[in-house]
């Protein structure tokens, strides 16, 4: 049996997120401006500053600690911040690849990729250029 080689690399885009980015600098701003003006207690000040920090952290977190991996044989997804966990699905069983986009996604020129196949699947979120990615891994499983 051959060894596996590594074909394709890939991880998620902290693009992928703008509104969350968004969303707690936005929460760290009104918790320090709370604070400030003191209309916020110093400790509801300190809570809202770390949520903010939280909500806008977690993406790139999340983008950090996720790998997707294609062999001549498999398609792995590891992920996990604190607990890791991996997924995969064989190349050989690949019926399909559903490409999904929001709207704020295609704008930002991002994708998920669902790797389906005989009862199983996987998804690559957040991928910079998925059509490229569908593309290749494609041309890989035929």
């Amino acid at each position: 049996m051959a060894a596996e080689m590594k074909l394709l690399v890939a991880a998620p885009s902290i693009k992928n997120w703008p509104l969350s980015l968004a969303g707690g600098a936005f929460l760290v701003l009104a918790g320090a401006a709370g604070f400030s003006l003191q209309a916020f207690g110093a400790s509801a000040a300190f809570m809202t500053i770390v949520a903010g920090a939280v909500v806008a952290l977690y993406p790139a977190l999340r983008a950090a600690s996720t790998e997707y991996l294609v062999t001549n044989s498999r398609v792995f997804v590891r992920s996990g911040i604190l607990v890791k966990a991996e997924a995969s699905i064989a190349l050989a069983s690949v019926r399909e690849l559903r490409l999904k986009r929001s709207p704020v996604q295609r704008a930002l020129g991002l994708g998920d990729i669902e790797v389906a196949g005989d009862g199983e699947s996987v998804l690559l979120f957040g991928l910079d250029d998925p059509e490229q990615t569908r593309d290749r891994i494609l041309s890989l499983a035929a």
